[in-house]
């Protein structure tokens, strides 16, 4: 004796197993995709982090050496920092490479680098 609605049931049946299957699978794939992407931004951050306190140690020892050319100390006044930005041409480089605020001016720059607000920027500060 056939049944054909017993056939019937068990196609329906292969084929919603097969469909859920296919979608654990799938999740599992863009679940992978996505920790790999987070791995490769994490990666990025931190190659470019790296790239900018290399870019600032290089800015602070131009800068040092400028200020200690110039005034016979390595303490970078706000002065000594509108000269050096002025004379010396990589100077300007390094500091459009580094992640300045928009539209920073050498007052607000020399602000954001003074960190104890002495009116000098040693190279201790340089390094917090």
């Amino acid at each position: 004796e056939h049944q054909p609605g017993v056939l019937m049931l068990l196609v329906i049946f292969a084929m919603l197993t097969a469909y859920g299957v296919m979608n654990v699978l799938v999740g599992v794939m863009v679940e992978h995709a996505l920790r790999a992407n987070a791995d490769f931004v994490a990666l990025k951050t931190a190659e470019h982090k790296e790239k900018q306190v290399n870019i600032i140690q290089t800015l602070a020892l131009t800068l040092a050496d400028h200020a200690r050319n110039t005034t016979g100390t390595a303490n970078i006044t706000a002065e000594t920092l509108r000269h050096a930005i002025n004379d010396v041409s990589s100077l300007g480089d390094m500091l459009t490479s580094i992640d300045l605020p928009s539209n920073c001016n050498v007052r607000e720059l020399f602000a954001l680098m003074d960190d104890d607000g002495d009116g000098k920027i040693s190279q201790d500060e340089f390094q917090a």
